[in-house]
């Protein structure tokens, strides 16, 4: 699954300039390049970090990748909006993950571990994310506060709803991105790889928005 969004208006449409969003689905074959954007330096990038089998929620992705030592910092920011690629391998013997649903709370996941969050209400946030997780609130609040991988900058990373929290990565910032699944013999049922890349516009592109499947 691939999805980009382009800030240049389409060509060809009744009422030109009428609409203010469009969106255009398309097949694509694995492997092809955005048709959008070209990607750029490569900023972070992480490989075989276990996932649960439902990651239904960022907070297991967010847990699982602040916590892993498998992740690489290669610079500082991608400077501005910026791509990921995300590639969930599973064990021979484990179903497919349904990449339509997986796709919002791991990119949310993800693009949240590499934020620091501001500090505000963090103890409370932290005592609410330990319940959900089951890990101490004082290793929440370690994780929440560590700057050492926010190449994407510190923010109100999330708050109180509920009885639980929202989370507000800055994933209006992601203007491509693609999740793949592949299969592998590893022991675990669940792991992902990828990448956050700066990204450069193609100018010849003439679609505001659109998701293609791959």
């Amino acid at each position: 699954m691939r999805f980009e969004r382009s800030f240049q208006q389409p060509g060809g449409l009744p009422n030109d300039g009428a609409f203010a969003h469009f969106s255009s689905y398309e097949l694509e074959t694995k492997g092809s390049p955005f048709s959008h954007w070209t990607r750029g330096k490569t900023v972070a990038r992480w490989k075989g970090v276990e996932l649960e089998e439902a990651a239904a929620k960022p907070e297991p992705v967010w847990h699982s990748l602040a916590t892993s030592p498998n992740v690489e910092v290669l610079s500082k920011s991608p400077g501005g909006s910026f791509g990921l690629s995300v590639t969930i391998r599973r064990a021979r013997d484990t179903s497919p993950p349904n990449l339509t649903a997986l796709v919002k709370p791991l990119f949310d996941g993800i693009v949240a571990s590499f934020h620091h969050h501001d500090g505000s209400d963090i103890q409370e946030l932290s005592n609410r994310v330990s319940g959900t997780l089951g890990v101490e609130p004082s290793e929440i609040r370690r994780l929440l506060e560590n700057g050492s991988r926010a190449v994407l900058g510190e923010r109100t990373l999330l708050w109180r709803r509920a009885g639980g929290v929202q989370w507000n990565p800055g994933d209006d910032a992601c203007v491509a991105g693609e999740l793949l699944s592949d299969r592998t013999s590893g022991d675990a049922s669940y792991s992902m790889s990828g990448e956050i890349f700066a990204v450069l516009p193609m100018r010849e592109s003439n679609v505001v928005g659109g998701i293609s499947n791959a």
